[in-house]
């Protein structure tokens, strides 16, 4: 498990769509992001000037921290992988700034942090501009979970860092299986079935390892600034809700 400092590639580039099929995806993925950071568009209103400070400075790590500290792994033991010996590598703080994001600022600018930690990964790594959507949709799931109000047990697992940064950083796989679906339109049914489904195990467990670790830090930085914990003024859940409006 040989790892480094800093894992960006040499060829710093990212492919544009030469087809129409990948402009359409891509006229999609911009619809839909537009249409997120719209929703929170108040509350970037009533931004303040340390907190615009603040977003920028988390815009700037998340450029950086998905090529910090990467790890190789050997997935010979991982079922899930289907390419075995192939190593995979897991940058292990690339979605601690976009769960820091989603704790202190909210959906809203974590789109546009996760945005920027798609674009590092896009320009050293995978070099596909869809990256950047892809982390940023990620990153506002996130801090969806992370700000949810209610208070049932399974609601308040979905705050903790841990589980809202593995669930998260592991969706990026499924979106990366829907491009190959979507883009594959030579073969049939089954054929791009089968290639979606190989590319999201293939890419699943190191996502998964990313925020799960990612996870982690934030809770150790949460624990020393206890101001940034999220789940205050919680609210009855809908099955507690129902439940008393039953009775």
């Amino acid at each position: 498990m040989p790892s480094a400092y800093w894992g960006a590639g040499q060829a710093q580039s990212l492919f544009l769509p030469q087809t129409w099929q990948e402009g359409m995806l891509l006229f999609g993925y911009g619809v839909l992001f537009i249409f997120l950071l719209f929703r929170d568009r108040l509350h970037l209103q009533q931004f303040s000037l340390r907190k615009w400070i603040g977003w920028l400075t988390l815009g700037v790590l998340a450029l950086i921290a998905g090529q910090l500290f990467p790890v190789s792994i050997d997935p010979i033991s991982l079922p899930l992988t289907p390419e075995k010996g192939d190593p995979f590598t897991v940058s292990l703080l690339a979605a601690v700034p976009s769960l820091l994001a989603g704790i202190i600022l909210g959906p809203g600018p974590a789109l546009l942090v996760g945005m920027s930690a798609g674009l590092g990964r896009a320009l050293s790594r995978s070099h596909q501009i869809y990256d950047l959507f892809h982390y940023a949709f990620a990153a506002w799931l996130a801090a969806c979970m992370l700000h949810i109000r209610y208070g049932d047990r399974m609601y308040a697992a979905l705050r903790l860092p841990v589980i809202s940064g593995a669930l998260s950083q592991s969706a990026i796989a499924i979106m990366a299986g829907f491009v190959v679906f979507f883009l594959s339109s030579e073969l049939g049914l089954l054929g791009r079935l089968d290639m979606a489904l190989a590319e999201s195990l293939r890419s699943v467990v190191p996502l998964f390892i990313e925020g799960l670790f990612g996870g982690l830090v934030v809770v150790l930085i949460v624990l020393v600034m206890p101001a940034w914990r999220t789940g205050k003024d919680l609210i009855p859940g809908p099955s507690q809700r129902s439940v008393q409006h039953y009775l």
